[in-house]
């Protein structure tokens, strides 16, 4: 008993003892952490990265650690890539993170004071050692796929097995392996040389893999058989009329084992036919164009439509292709796609201009020089008007003064019995498209008047009825912007062609119009000559062509979407028109007396509306527009 007493006694003894020299080291270390903290310099043997700061201030360190910043920035790191040469990896100055090193290093002085105190008693040297700090995107913004695509080159291409036809047998040419650098192991020594502040490395090259070995070639070796006597038979694609070979050699290079989902199989590259066949077919191809919309609060300063791009469905045509070589068809259809443009017109503003909600066209082939620049003239006025909600837009308000000294030309017409010019010929084009620009977006018509006479510009499925005449100030054309949204105006030019385009937001109404019926039909009257002193003496010049005269209508519909339907009926009266020419004479046939024509001349037209001038332009031939 006594024996167990003095072993406790001894025990508890040891145990005090021990705890006392815990107490003395937790004390002194104590009192070294609370010396770390507010530390004036680094202690000695301190490093950050290989830079030594051992009795170096807060500041100093800082300064030490930028300078090496500044030129790890300066020379990026340097790669050896095997025997391939050296490449440097550039380095930014925020892949460094400064503030956060020293940060850790502050961390690290607490951290070395303790095991400074404990190596001490035990007598052994202490060195602290910090790396840079980086940031979290290092190798992800440094060891870039363009940077290794470009580095990787030089280097030896795997080759994928393939299939090779000879004498109508398939064969498999066997696949080879290649080199790659291994880009992970690039990425962590680059991340681990930049924390240590080292500048050179080494990039690791290690065999790559063909993406089809021989062994899969020759499991899909059977399949190219089945179709090896298609094969040479090659093929022929058809588009718009025009058609392009397939030869054999490009069948054979075209069908060849490649993986689709993880899976080998025999299959047309859509990728690779678009390389043989994209030359051939680029002429069916267009480019799409994005948006371009500057509105600055009054107008729009610039105006690009959206355009969607046309492209060969590459994908269908391959499977197509794939497809005519499991039967005898020789020929295979190109189909095309429609591509949307990366930045549409909605994107761009807040005025609910995204969408064509109507377009009208018209042909003025034929048109005499002045006329084609009148038109043109007419059209830049037009161009990116804004129409507001609930606007009723007149088209002689839109185009504003019709003459010289807004670049209009003058074109002869005949008035008074006499053949003069006038500014403006022309524009009667520019009504008669609105008119149906107007009709093809649903909008209520509020004024139109047709041409007191036929004219060929202005026939639409063969026939007259949907034309508009204006003339300043009247006739107006006139419609309503009902869609509760604003519009915009985006008249074109192409060609022979006019094509008007309302830019707004559709409300899914859907406008309808019927061709116009003819009600009945007058000839022309005989051919009028009329005396001139304005051309040499039995000279004749004739300015109108006759026109037979119609009666015709059409119906137009919109159709609301909450069941409401509006129907307008258009007639149009046309009077027959005989041809008229001008004869010069020495003198006139007898003199006139007041309000008197000359023997044989036609009468002044009388105007349809009372506002109008008497005139007949050329190519109104009598109308009361132009």
């Amino acid at each position: 008993m006594k024996n167990n007493q003095w072993s406790v006694s001894k025990k508890v003894g040891v145990g005090l003892g021990a705890c006392a020299a815990v107490l003395i080291i937790a004390f002194s270390v104590g009192a070294f952490v609370a010396s770390a903290q507010t530390f004036d310099t680094f202690p000695e043997e301190f490093f950050i990265a290989d830079i030594a700061v051992g009795g170096k201030t807060l500041a100093e360190a800082r300064s030490a650690i930028q300078q090496r910043i500044n030129t790890i920035t300066k020379s990026g790191v340097s790669v050896t890539i095997a025997d391939h040469g050296t490449y440097t990896l550039p380095v930014m100055p925020d892949f460094i993170d400064a503030e956060q090193t020293i940060v850790a290093a502050k961390n690290a002085v607490q951290r070395g004071a303790i095991l400074k105190q404990i190596r001490s008693l035990v007598g052994a040297a202490a060195r602290v050692d910090v790396s840079f700090e980086l940031a979290e995107d290092v190798t992800e913004r440094g060891v870039t796929a363009e940077i290794l695509d470009q580095w990787q080159a030089p280097l030896k291409k795997p080759a994928d097995a393939r299939f090779e036809i000879a004498d109508g047998v398939a064969h498999v040419i066997p696949s080879a392996k290649g080199e790659a650098i291994n880009e992970s192991l690039l990425a962590e020594t680059f991340e681990i040389a930049l924390a240590a502040g080292q500048t050179r490395i080494a990039a690791t090259i290690v065999e790559r893999e063909p993406l089809i070995t021989t062994r899969i070639a020759e499991q899909l070796l059977p399949q190219q058989q089945a179709l090896a006597s298609e094969l040479t038979r090659g093929r022929t694609v058809t588009i718009q009329g025009k058609s392009f070979a397939v030869s054999s050699a490009d069948l054979v290079a075209l069908l060849q084992p490649r993986t689709v989902d993880d899976a080998a199989t025999v299959s047309i590259d859509s990728q690779m036919l678009h390389t043989i066949l994209g030359k051939s077919l680029a002429a069916f191809e267009q480019e799409g164009r994005d948006a371009i919309f500057t509105y600055d609060g009054k107008k729009v300063t610039k105006f690009v439509a959206p355009q969607k791009g046309i492209s060969v469905d590459w994908e269908k045509l391959a499977t197509d292709l794939f497809a005519s070589l499991s039967t005898t068809t020789a020929t295979v259809p190109v189909h095309t796609i429609e591509v949307d443009p990366d930045v549409a017109l909605g994107e761009l503003n807040d005025l609910g201009l995204k969408e064509i909600i109507g377009i009208g066209r018209s042909n003025f082939s034929g048109s005499p020089k002045n006329r084609r620049h009148n038109i043109a003239v007419g059209v830049a006025s037009l161009k990116n008007i804004l129409i507001p909600p609930g606007q009723d837009f007149s088209l002689i308000k839109a185009l504003g003064t019709i003459d010289g000294s807004t670049g209009y030309l003058q074109e002869l017409v005949i008035k008074e019995n006499k053949t003069i010019p006038e500014f403006g010929g022309g524009l009667c084009q520019i009504g008669t498209t609105t008119f149906r620009a107007a009709m093809g977006a649903g909008f209520p018509i509020v004024e139109r008047r047709n041409h007191s006479y036929q004219v060929r510009y202005y026939f639409e499925n063969g026939r007259s009825g949907t034309d508009a005449t204006i003339y300043d100030p009247k006739p107006d054309f006139r419609f309503k912007n009902d869609t509760g949204h604003w519009v915009l105006f985006d008249p074109r030019i192409k060609g022979d062609e006019l094509e008007f385009v309302f830019w707004g937001t559709s409300d899914g109404r859907i406008a309808k119009r019927t061709i116009p019926k003819i009600l009945s039909t007058a000839p022309p009257p005989p051919k009028k000559m009329i005396e001139t002193l304005d051309l040499p003496v039995g000279q004749i010049k004739c300015t109108e062509k006759p026109h037979a005269g119609a009666t015709t209508i059409f119906t137009y519909t919109v159709e609301h979407t909450d069941g409401t339907v509006k129907k307008q009926d258009f007639s149009s009266y046309y009077k027959p028109w005989g041809e008229v020419c001008l004869i010069g004479v020495a003198a006139l046939t007898m003199p006139l007396a007041d309000g008197e024509t000359p023997t044989g001349t036609a009468p002044t037209p009388t105007p349809e509306i009372t506002q109008n001038p008497t005139i007949i332009t050329p190519d109104a031939a009598g109308s009361t527009g132009n």
